[in-house]
């Protein structure tokens, strides 16, 4: 099984073993598909990746950086034609990004005082995936578009993790277990220091926990 780690340097491992792409855009596009989860057309790829090269050249360089990733992980793992280039929706793929999507949106609707212990698991392991910023440490310096979306990721993440941690305190809080509702508000002003609820509601959790 494939596994693509994105919260922290991007990391690609079959089976347990690491698999080095030495191409930085061959991990930017393969971060860049893995997480729009959505064919993407190669004229808007090469101008995301190579913004300085004309149309012709730009494809060029995609259509190199598609080779290698096919050589890397198998044919059947890039869908792509003339037009178009994609990821298959095959569960032998996993990310930790969509993963963590996943978890969260099991329980978006769940109102806190309706949270069970199913949701609860949801939560904590959506909150364990996130082991850092997403790409944290890798950039494109040539490539602002990317860098941009990079950006906007990063900060949608960041707000995921922060309303998962804010159930889970509440889900914790509520059960009386306040050494655990400890631990994630820690982690929740860790996020963010100047967030006062969060810096509040930590105090308080010390003053009931003595």
């Amino acid at each position: 099984m494939w596994q693509l780690t994105l919260f922290g340097a991007p990391t690609l491992e079959h089976n347990g073993r690491n698999q080095p792409l030495t191409r930085r855009k061959a991990r930017a596009l393969l971060a860049y598909l893995a997480v729009t989860q959505q064919a993407q057309s190669r004229e808007a790829l090469a101008a995301l990746l190579w913004p300085d090269h004309d149309e012709q050249q730009g494809r060029a360089d995609l259509s190199r950086i598609l080779s290698n990733l096919r050589r890397v992980l198998g044919a059947e793992y890039i869908l792509a034609d003339r037009q178009q280039v994609a990821l298959p929706d095959i569960a032998a793929l996993w990310v930790d990004v969509v993963h963590f999507r996943q978890q969260l949106d099991a329980c978006r609707e769940t109102a806190i005082g309706a949270i069970d212990d199913d949701c609860c698991q949801k939560l904590a392991a959506a909150a364990d995936c996130y082991q850092a910023d997403f790409l944290a440490g890798f950039t494109l310096p040539d490539c602002p578009a990317f860098d941009e979306w990079q950006f906007l990721q990063t900060e949608a993440l960041r707000r995921d993790l922060s309303w998962a941690l804010d159930k889970l305190v509440h889900v914790y809080e509520a059960r009386n277990d306040l050494a655990q509702a400890i631990v994630y508000a820690q982690r929740r002003v860790g996020l963010d220091p100047l967030h006062e609820p969060a810096q509040r509601r930590l105090i308080a959790l010390y003053g009931r926990n003595g």
